[in-house]
This record gives C-alpha cells, sequence and structure tokens, in this order.
C-alpha cells in the first residue's frame, strides 16, 4: 500500500495505527480515487465518529498552539545570537533507514526486512528518497547573516552503524 500511494497509506493506515483518536480515518475510501472529489464521503465525514475526529484535532491544534505561545520565540532567541535552536534549523535531511525503522517497522522488523525481503527494503528506500528529493526546497536565507545550517540526525544511518559485512553478506543472499 505504501508503494502504490504513501500518502494514502500514512493518512488511512499509519496515522491510525499511532494515534487511536484517528482510527475513524481508516474508513476513507482511497485518496486515489478522490480524483473526481469526494463529494461520495460526505455522508461518512458527517458521521459521529468523525465530528468526534474533528473536535478531537481542533483541540490538539489549540494544546500545540498554546504551547507555542508558552514557549514564545525560543527559537528566533537563539537564532538571533546565533545558536542553533533545539529542533529547529533551515533544511533537514534524514537518512531513509533511519525514517523507515523509525516511524514504519521499528529497529526489530527493518532488520529482519533486511534478510528476509531485501528487494522490498530497497524498493521503499528509493521511493522515499525519490518523495523527498522531490520535496526538497533550498535552505531559507539566515535574516541574521549566520552561516547556513543543515540538520542530518543521523541515528540510524550513520555508515558505521551497520558494518560492510552484513551489507554485503545481505546482497549476496548468506544469512
Amino acid at each position: 500500500m505504501f508503494m502504490s500511494d504513501p500518502s494514502d497509506f500514512v493518512i488511512r493506515r499509519y496515522l491510525p495505527r499511532i494515534y487511536g483518536s484517528l482510527t475513524p480515518l481508516e474508513k476513507l475510501p482511497s485518496l486515489n480515487g478522490m480524483f473526481g472529489g469526494f463529494e461520495g464521503s460526505l455522508g461518512l465525514l458527517n458521521g459521529p465518529e468523525f465530528r468526534k475526529l474533528a473536535k478531537t484535532l481542533a483541540k490538539a491544534a489549540k494544546e500545540q498552539q498554546d504551547y507555542r505561545e508558552t514557549i514564545g520565540n525560543l527559537h528566533d532567541d537563539l537564532d538571533q545570537v546565533g545558536l542553533p535552536a533545539p529542533f529547529y534549523v533551515r533544511a533537514e535531511s534524514r537518512s531513509v533507514f533511519r525514517y523507515r525503522s523509525s516511524f514504519f517497522r521499528g529497529m526489530k522488523g527493518s532488520m529482519l526486512d533486511m534478510y528476509r525481503r531485501p528487494d522490498k527494503l530497497i524498493q521503499l528506500c528509493e521511493k522515499v528518497m525519490d518523495l523527498r528529493i522531490r520535496g526538497a526546497m533550498p535552505a531559507e536565507p539566515d535574516p541574521n547573516g549566520f552561516p547556513k545550517r543543515v540538520a542530518m540526525p543521523l541515528w540510524r544511518g550513520d555508515k558505521s552503524f551497520m558494518s560492510e559485512a552484513s551489507v554485503s553478506a545481505n546482497s549476496t543472499g548468506r544469512d
């Protein structure tokens, strides 16, 4: 499902799995089938589950707004003095393997896939990389004249994380 339409997978499968309040999204028709509009889904969207979902999302958005107002402009304050703010950069790149193992299959599932389904794992990584490249945007210029920063969190993507021997063994079919 991910390979045929990643957005559909994320909305109708992934998000409902990780956020219980989003389970009504599983009932949506395929997003691919909505080219002509979503009139056929209006009855579903007006049902009690989706009305509750809308209220829950509105509450979550309000909480997020309150949180951001509480912390003020910490990111801007740090940026003013040239310090990189936590979790804030002008551009970010994520390792495809880290993305997959962190969000979709977990570490154990991803490692097993390296040996049980290496072709599908590579195909998925190439699909995600293609999506990332197509969605890439230039970093915004720093308004304060500080050097541009790019974050590349690599807790699962560093080349030293997996040995060349395990990669070679996997590509030759050895266990």
